[in-house]
């Protein structure tokens, strides 16, 4: 018997620091339950080079029960390439800390913006959740958070207990929160993720299937803005005097005070978005002048642009809170 499977929808992982728009450095992993449960109704998923496809048997809009029997979907997020923390917009989550918990828009099919977010907790189906220990007994709040509504049965914290069990197994995995008093903890509870403690976690809901079939979901990523810090050295020292870096765009460059003995430092004054490729802009954006030149002339260097890799890229505190600096050095 020959089966006619049909594109249910489609989710790509673009990111604004390729110049394909393509994330190729994120692997997504279903976990075992989602497996099981596009097995048992049938579905097929198509890995991509950057995502994937669902497909179902036969044509129109799968039914009701189908539905209910397989959503969520869960995938693990996990960086093929730990330069993805250089040139994305996000931080790593690693062990025990939030976890980013990510989504396609069914609104916005080709606008689902992932941004920087507190993320939730992970935890197991079945734990105990430390409180402070009170002298008289207290009532847990226990709500799930999509849809959002009120548990039954809350869990009740003993006195002077330091923790409270939690078992979710009935509603299965989710997102969480648990309140004790004025304390309250968002998380997301899932024994396989907890297990493997991914970087993030891609949730795929029923409401992918309100739109038309074969909508392309895409998750967008923006590449992390850094200032720019070329620091000059000459091979014949010193460092001439009355140097400047001019870009012929609306970002400048300062020096910025330096040890005494060190070669000196400018640094742009705005956040600059990394990029895999810089297309036009190693002639045009960076040019050194001596400033006892006449406007336009004098020695002209072209130093390497800014890259991702780790050694280049740090930290620093400011007035301004903490700033991404992209350092390179340049020899005259």
């Amino acid at each position: 018997m020959k089966i006619t499977y049909g594109v249910l929808f489609e989710v790509v992982l673009h990111h604004d620091y390729f110049a394909d728009g393509c994330l190729r450095e994120l692997a997504l992993e279903p976990t075992p339950a989602t497996v099981e449960r596009l097995r048992r109704v049938g579905w097929l998923l198509k890995p991509l080079p950057n995502g994937f496809v669902v497909l179902g048997a036969g044509a129109g809009r799968p039914s009701a029960a189908a539905q209910s029997a397989v959503f969520p979907l869960l995938f693990s997020l996990i960086p093929t390439n730990q330069v993805f923390f250089n040139y994305t917009n996000l931080a790593p989550q690693p062990g025990l800390t939030p976890i980013y918990r990510l989504g396609p828009s069914p609104r916005k099919p080709g606008a689902g913006q992932v941004v920087a977010s507190a993320g939730l907790a992970l935890r197991p189906l079945v734990f105990a959740h430390p409180v402070a220990a009170a002298p008289t007994a207290r009532t847990a709040r226990l709500l799930r958070l999509v849809p959002s509504r009120l548990l039954a049965s809350p869990p009740v914290v003993a006195a002077r207990a330091p923790s409270v069990p939690l078992d979710l197994s009935r509603w299965g995995s989710g997102a969480y929160q648990v309140q004790v008093g004025p304390d309250r903890l968002a998380f997301y509870a899932d024994d396989y993720l907890y297990a493997t403690q991914p970087w993030a976690l891609l949730e795929v809901g029923a409401a992918v299937l309100r739109a038309k079939p074969n909508t392309t979901y895409t998750l967008n990523f923006a590449a992390r803005a850094t200032y720019w810090q070329y620091q000059l050295r000459a091979r014949n020292p010193p460092v001439p005097a009355g140097l400047q870096i001019k870009t012929g765009t609306a970002v400048t460059f300062a020096q910025v005070p330096v040890a005494v003995g060190e070669a000196p430092v400018w640094r742009a004054s705005q956040a600059i978005p990394l990029a895999e490729r810089y297309p036009m802009l190693p002639y045009q954006l960076l040019a050194l002048h001596s400033g006892r030149s006449a406007p336009g002339t004098g020695q002209v260097v072209l130093p390497a642009l800014p890259q991702a890799i780790p050694n280049t890229l740090r930290t620093e505190q400011t007035a301004q809170g903490e700033i991404f600096i992209s350092g390179i050095v340049a020899y005259l």
